[in-house]
Order: structure tokens, then sequence, then C-alpha cells
């Protein structure tokens, strides 16, 4: 997990599972397995509007079939490679 060193542990609020708002500088933290990434708060809408973009370009992709997995009891949508038709034969 991302450690918050040297920061007010007051001034970070949990977004969500692996994202921090860090109200003092007005920075978001979002990590991803190894990788951490910071942006300016003015940065984040334009960060979300473009993956959000991708996802829907990719879930209307013909090569690509949404998906369901369940991790840790909860249900989640995953993305995977169309599979052959031969696959099925």
């Amino acid at each position: 997990m991302l450690e918050m060193k040297n920061r007010d542990v007051d001034t970070w609020l949990e977004l969500s599972e692996n994202m921090w708002l860090d109200a003092s500088s007005h920075l978001i933290v979002i990590q991803l397995d190894r990788i951490a990434m910071t942006l300016e708060i003015e940065e984040f809408l334009e960060f979300y509007d473009r993956i959000n973009d991708a996802k829907n370009t990719m879930f209307d992709h013909p090569g690509y079939v949404i998906g369901s997995t369940v991790v840790d009891g909860i249900e989640k949508n995953i993305l995977i490679p169309r599979p052959d038709e031969d696959d099925y034969v």
C-alpha cells in the first residue's frame, strides 16, 4: 500500500480503493499495483474523461466481450478478448 509520509493524516480522504485526495495540496493519488500516479485536482476530471472514453470504446470494440468474475465475494465486470468461433467447435 502507498505510504503517505510527512503529511497530516487529517488532510487525506480515501475516495475509493487505492485512490486518495490530499485536501491540503489538492492532489489526487491513484495506485494501481506497483504504480502510483499523482494528479492535480484540475487534471483529474480530464484524466477521468479520457479513461471513461477508452473504457466505452473497448466495450464497443468487436474484438472484446464483457464477462464477469467474483472477487472477494463481489461480482465485477471484466473485459476479455472475444474467443474465436473455432474454440467452441
